[in-house]
């Protein structure tokens, strides 16, 4: 038995993804949409989704805008910013994963 000696191949299947930041303008597009949409358009979910599809889409905005997650010069200038989206998406969450309060929410916003 004689070890390869090759060099092996990079495969980007095989390797795990990078999440890539958020770039400044989405953090502000999204600061902009968590001031002035409803809980499901922050959630970027439908009125009609279910629970799972809710904590889904909540676990994966909570990782995108997690200061740690940002690239950091970006966080360091965007922080106030990045905390207002999370708390915004907490409240959203909390909501939406509540079945009475998400029908007195429902009940609001289309009555508006």
């Amino acid at each position: 038995y004689r070890p390869s000696l090759a060099t092996p191949r990079f495969d980007p299947a095989k390797t795990p993804r990078q999440r890539q930041s958020p770039r400044p303008e989405t953090i502000v597009q999204k600061l902009r949409q968590a001031r002035h949409e409803d809980y499901f358009t922050v959630l970027e979910v439908r009125k009609g989704s279910d629970l799972r599809a809710i904590e889904l889409s909540y676990e994966q905005m909570r990782q995108k805008y997690d200061r740690a997650q940002v690239a950091r010069p970006v966080a360091d200038r965007l922080h106030a910013e990045l905390l207002e989206i999370c708390d915004t998406l907490d409240d959203a969450f909390a909501v939406l994963s509540d079945p009475h309060l998400r029908d007195e929410y429902l009940r609001s916003i289309l009555s508006d």
